[in-house]
């Protein structure tokens, strides 16, 4: 409920608006000259201008999560500042809603009236109030209490406003002024630890970094762990801040490594920030926490974009911090200070090592190396293999100029080189002189010369000199080889050319015959066709006359033959009868392929005894129906077989014959 004039209320008096006024302004002018007085101030002209019980000045605490009083002007002796239950007034009208102001004649008719201790427990009625605002955003409220309930009017609901807004002013000059001493701080612990990083490369600069945070942001705890990625463990740093103090030894705190946020660390590169180790649900980082009696720590990355070095912690043992993003951002820096002087450690050792070797390869060079002052002209460095090189020892060298060693006609190029260089002229960093050395002999180098430079002046060169007598030797029987072999690649070539001529005639030559073969052969191909016509046309005609034979043999033969067997023959003539038919039938059936062929190298005997062979016939058949002798048709057996190659081998002369048909 909110009426900001109706009858009832108490009345303001416009005679003292001009005294207000004033008030205000003395009020502006105190902000400026003591903003802790000017919130006293302020607490009092609000209460004084809407005449209520008491004002107060509430505000959110972020570490605590509660509105707590800030202060407040005649308050009741029992009215808590601190860890207040109430302020819902504050929090919902003005933190929740964003509203300008808020007025409540009777809190009994609101809900605030029994939620709100401070309401139930000062027997409060009246309440008008607005918001103390930061960066546009509702910290807190100005608010004046009454034990009686009453309306008011719209000048004091806006003076209230006024004032609110003025004591906005007082906590952003007060947030400002907190800020500039904090970055203040911050600036002085970065540049010290700046100055030491590069003052110091020992560890005595670690040790430093932590007393000087320890001291500089009062931890109860701090301590350094190194990463070690290839073993993938943490080692602590051999001293640890502890209760105002430097410690041997930092095996204390070497299990912060193990705690879970430290993967998330190692992975994002971030640093991470535990407010209260009460709300911690891993089991094992609660433990150690608990064991080690840390209620709030802040784990910071040495690290730069690439690698993580260590875990730089911070440890309270009571209460905790909220760590601001301009004080993160300080610390952050701090550790790339100490990741760039880990590195700086590195590379001076690296530095070392190099400086080493590098003495080490100019002394141990195969080849010529020294060094000049052009503004003198005079050697500054030359190694041993130099020395050899030219015959000199090294302090005749040191005493000499470069282009002592010189022929004429080098030693002009030389000076023409040295001209070019005084009037800004390209150089190329390699060039070739003639050396004449201590011995008088003629020698080539090839020098490749790095200029050193101071600013824009080049003051002298680092110079490795290669002889080359040999190589050019060789480039010029190399250049003769070249030109002889050019003539003979020439000569091969007009040659080549001559054969490709004669290759070209004589393939165009085979072409020409080619075709007259293709011609040919389509002839052949033609008389081929033809000849087979003709050969298919003489096996039909000689098929044909075979054929007549048969059908002749039986038609004309045959029935008299079966006249002669029914005439009454003897049995020998019965015999011969039989035969004569067998071998009509011979001939009127199908002739033997294979055997066919050899029949013409028998003789007559000789194939009448096959054929009655074939028939099963035996010896003594064989002999009475030929009318001869067994031992003559034994004899026609045996030149049979080894007509047939089958003289001395186990093979039945019937089957043979009889496979042949």
């Amino acid at each position: 409920m909110s009426d900001l004039a109706r009858p009832g209320a108490t009345p303001f008096h416009w005679m003292d608006s001009e005294a207000v006024l004033q008030d205000l302004a003395g009020l502006i002018d105190c902000i400026e000259s003591n903003p802790e007085q000017a919130v006293a101030a302020a607490l009092r002209h609000a209460l004084e201008a809407v005449q209520g019980k008491f004002s107060v000045y509430s505000h959110f605490d972020v570490e605590c999560g509660r509105i707590v009083t800030h202060s407040g002007c005649r308050l009741p002796e029992n009215f808590r500042h601190s860890d207040r239950l109430a302020g819902r007034i504050c929090h919902e009208e003005f933190m929740v809603s964003g509203k300008k102001w808020a007025v409540f004649s009777d809190l009994d008719q609101t809900a605030y009236a029994t939620s709100d201790q401070d309401i139930i427990r000062h027997h409060l009625k009246a309440y008008v109030g607005a918001p103390i605002c930061l960066a546009g955003r509702a910290i807190g409220s100005l608010a004046v209490f009454d034990d009686r309930a009453r309306n008011f009017e719209e000048v004091q609901v806006r003076l209230v406003s006024s004032i609110a807004r003025l004591l906005s002013l007082v906590t952003e000059l007060q947030r400002l002024k907190s800020q500039l001493q904090r970055r203040k701080n911050n600036n002085e612990l970065f540049l010290a630890l700046s100055a030491k990083a590069i003052a110091s490369r020992d560890n005595s600069f670690l040790d430093f970094c932590l007393q000087t945070i320890g001291h500089a942001l009062n931890l109860d705890a701090a301590c350094i762990l190194w990463h070690d990625p290839e073993r993938g463990i943490f080692n602590a740093h051999d001293q640890h801040w502890k209760s105002g103090n430097i410690i041997r030894g930092g095996k204390t705190y070497s299990d912060l490594a193990h705690l879970f946020p430290v993967r998330e660390l190692i992975k994002n590169k971030q640093p991470y920030h535990c407010n209260d180790a009460g709300l911690i649900t891993d089991a094992g980082t609660r433990h150690f926490l608990q064991q080690n009696t840390i209620t709030s720590f802040l784990l910071l990355p040495i690290c730069n974009q690439q690698t993580v070095y260590g875990i730089f912690a911070l440890c309270l043992h009571a209460g905790s911090r909220r760590w601001e993003e301009e004080g993160l951002d300080t610390l952050m820096a701090i550790m790339g200070i100490i990741a760039q002087w880990k590195e700086g450690l590195a590379i001076s050792h690296e530095l070392g090592e190099s400086q080493a070797l590098i003495y080490q390869l100019f002394q141990l060079s195969p080849t010529s190396i020294y060094q000049v002052d052009l503004r003198g002209g005079r050697f500054v460095k030359v190694n041993e293999v130099m020395c050899r090189a030219t015959g000199y020892s090294e302090e005749e060298l040191l005493a000499m100029r470069p282009e002592d060693l010189l022929t004429p006609g080098s030693r002009e190029l030389l000076h023409q080189r040295l001209a070019d260089m005084a009037e800004g002229r390209p150089l190329s960093d390699n060039v070739e002189f003639q050396i004449r050395t201590k011995s008088g002999e003629i020698e080539w180098g090839h020098f490749h010369i790095r200029h050193l430079c101071a600013g824009d002046l080049i003051w002298g060169a680092n110079v490795v000199v290669h002889l080359v007598t040999e190589q050019k030797r060789a480039y010029e029987e190399l250049a003769n080889y070249r030109r002889r072999l050019e003539a003979l690649v020439e000569e091969r070539t007009r040659e080549l050319m001559e054969a490709n001529l004669k290759l070209h005639e004589e393939v165009a030559r085979r072409a020409e015959t080619a075709k007259e073969l293709r011609l040919k052969s389509d002839r052949l191909k033609e008389l081929n066709t033809a000849m087979r016509v003709l050969l298919d046309k003489r096996n039909e005609d000689r098929l044909r006359s075979e054929e007549n034979i048969r059908v002749n043999l039986v038609q004309l033969i045959e029935p008299y033959l079966d006249r002669l067997d029914q005439s009454g023959l003897n049995p020998a003539q019965q015999q011969l009868l039989d035969v004569i038919r067998m071998n009509i039938n011979e001939v009127v059936g199908s002739p033997m392929p294979e055997l066919s062929a050899k029949y013409y190298i028998f003789s007559p005997g000789e194939l009448q005894v096959a054929n009655l062979i074939r028939k099963g016939r035996t010896t003594k058949d064989m002999s009475r129906l030929l009318n001869v002798s067994p031992r003559t048709v034994e004899s026609y057996r045996n030149s049979i077989r080894k007509k047939l190659g089958l003289k001395n081998k186990r093979v039945n002369l019937k089957t043979y014959l009889s496979s042949k048909e």
